[in-house]
């Protein structure tokens, strides 16, 4: 999930303590955002009435290594492309301005190159 992942990865935190901290807490909440408007700009309807606060929920109780950290750890490309990277270039072909997963993307893609 992108709300998790890269977040997770460039912290070194679980998803379930990026809530501790209010500057990630509200980053992640715009991440989520840029993808729920991504959504619905293409027309899918979500059944949830408050998917921002059900995604919140879900992430705040977990708490393990991230994949994508994982495969920073062992110097693996990461699948920042599928996800964050995902919102990006979708949100670009609709006029959708995304800084905060663009900026999230750039910061993986960066992380990547680092091989220890």
């Amino acid at each position: 999930m992108g709300a998790i992942n890269a977040l997770c990865a460039i912290t070194d935190l679980t998803p379930g303590h990026i809530q501790n901290v209010a500057a990630l807490d509200e980053f992640q909440t715009h991440i989520i955002e840029e993808t729920l408007a991504l959504v619905e700009a293409r027309g899918v309807r979500i059944p949830a009435d408050t998917p921002l606060q059900e995604i919140k929920q879900y992430c705040a109780t977990k708490f393990h290594r991230v994949s994508m950290l994982q495969h920073l750890a062992r110097g693996r490309p990461t699948e920042i492309d599928a996800l964050n990277g995902y919102v990006v270039t979708e949100s670009r072909k609709l006029g959708l301005c995304c800084p905060y997963s663009e900026s999230l993307t750039a910061l993986i893609k960066g992380r990547e190159l680092r091989r220890d």
